[in-house]
């Protein structure tokens, strides 16, 4: 997952305001000019936990442990920065337009680096153009500005901006007028500076604004401000919303195809009078219930990924209420974390995950009335492994490589040719361990 993804995910963040933590990203070559070990800290759904992205790794959902950065992201803060202690660093929220925090950014301030604000648009006048390269595919405005307010650097993006928006005064607060945004904001954050971003619709155009703050030596110094024109991107976006909800109602309607058909098929079993019969057509539903509940998934997301340990407890919910018969109770168990995989992925492997379920079901508990099927997923290093582990009878060793049942068929074709894994059973007395390992970025689609 990209970090767009990740936050459409983990958090409840908005199109705009993730759209303001990317520009953050892209434009930390700022902040590193004054800051060391930057962090951004966003809350996630989950509770007492965040999303964090750092300028030295990559991002991931922490538990959050701090009770000060506990107490900033529940919304009960003052509009001063935080001081958090020389452990963790210096903490400034981030507003969004309406006011409200949507994020923490954690600093440290560079010991004997000497940084102002001449070094800065220095740098700028000399290496920005290598940070943002001539086909760039949105140029941004950049407009430095000191603790007072005064405009000393702009780029030709940001003159083009302003041309275009018909502003005219060479001032900050001229600026920050024209976009309307009311001048006690503006004095607000000269006395207590702090993270801002607002996406601004004037007239036909969709402008997005970041206000970046600068401190030295504990002492506010000054704000780098990115402008961005998004009219176009914006105008792109929408189109893009019409096809997402008429691509997630195919998905919808697709769904309701398969549970007719399962419907179907589910009458002709009930006229028919062999068991072998009806195990066939019971296998045959199970295996199309589980295409549909991916297809159901995607029907109520914008994203083509699929949470892996969500999808295989519905389908083990699924199979059990199907299969197992009135005298015996087993009942199933998820373990390990989330992972998310893409609708591909996820629908190769939910009809392996039913196909040996559906065998544990039919075969390990022939000589017993209660067991338990246990599915776990793991995420190690750069594969995906998914194991299904039943405590019934079990077989022996030199029995598996005998296994050659159409279910056990099937799992081993996807799992080599459109997973591009490996599948492998373990038995012994105390049950049996079916193993499915795949990378975790691969696609559709083997040799």
């Amino acid at each position: 997952m990209n970090i767009r993804e990740m936050l459409l995910v983990h958090t409840g963040l908005k199109s705009e305001q993730i759209h303001t933590l990317e520009k953050m990203l892209e434009h930390l070559c700022f902040l590193k000019q004054f800051y060391s070990n930057l962090r951004i800290i966003i809350p996630a759904r989950e509770e007492n936990s965040a999303v964090e992205v750092s300028t030295d790794s990559d991002f991931r959902v922490i538990p959050l442990e701090d009770p000060d950065l506990i107490k900033l992201l529940d919304k009960d803060f003052s509009h001063c920065p935080l001081q958090a202690g020389p452990e963790i660093g210096s903490c400034t929220p981030v507003f969004s337009g309406k006011n409200e925090i949507m994020a923490l950014v954690v600093y440290q301030e560079k010991k004997d680096s000497g940084a102002n604000l001449e070094k800065l648009i220095e740098w700028c006048h000399r290496d920005l153009h290598q940070v943002y390269p001539v086909n760039y595919l949105v140029p941004d405005g950049i407009i430095i500005v000191d603790s007072g307010g005064e405009i000393l650097f702009t780029n030709y993006v940001a003159r083009d901006i302003c041309r275009r928006l018909d502003i005219t005064g060479e001032s900050f607060e001229a600026i920050i007028e024209a976009l309307g945004i009311k001048q006690p904001v503006f004095r607000e954050f000269l006395a207590k500076p702090s993270f801002i971003s607002s996406y601004i619709q004037l007239r036909s155009f969709d402008i997005s604004l970041l206000v970046n703050p600068l401190f030295a030596g504990g002492d506010f110094t000054g704000a780098v401000l990115v402008m961005s024109d998004l009219t176009l991107i914006k105008k792109k976006e929408r189109e893009l919303i019409k096809k997402s909800t008429v691509i997630k109602e195919i998905h919808h309607r697709v769904k309701n195809n398969l549970q007719t058909i399962t419907s179907l098929l589910s009458l002709q079993m009930r006229r028919t009078n062999s068991e072998k019969v009806e195990k066939a057509f019971n296998e045959s539903i199970n295996r199309i219930l589980s295409i549909a509940i991916i297809h159901e998934v995607l029907s109520h997301q914008e994203l083509e990924i699929i949470n892996l340990k969500q999808t295989v407890y519905k389908i083990l919910e699924m199979i059990l209420a199907n299969m197992v018969p009135p005298n015996k109770a087993i009942n199933g168990e998820i373990c390990g974390q989330d992972i998310y995989l893409n609708a591909l992925q996820a629908s190769n492997l939910s009809l392996c995950i039913t196909e040996l379920v559906q065998n544990a079901v039919e075969h390990a508990f022939t000589n017993q009335t209660e067991g338990i099927i246990r599915i776990t997923v793991e995420k190690n290093e750069d594969e995906v492994e998914v194991t299904v582990k039943d405590n019934g009878g079990g077989i022996q060793s030199g029995e598996v490589q005998n296994v050659r049942s159409l279910g056990m068929q099937i799992v081993d074709t996807i799992t080599q040719n459109n997973l591009n894994g490996r599948f492998f059973i373990e038995g012994s007395r105390a049950g049996t361990s079916a193993h499915i390992v795949f990378p975790a970025g691969s696609k559709e689609g083997g040799d």
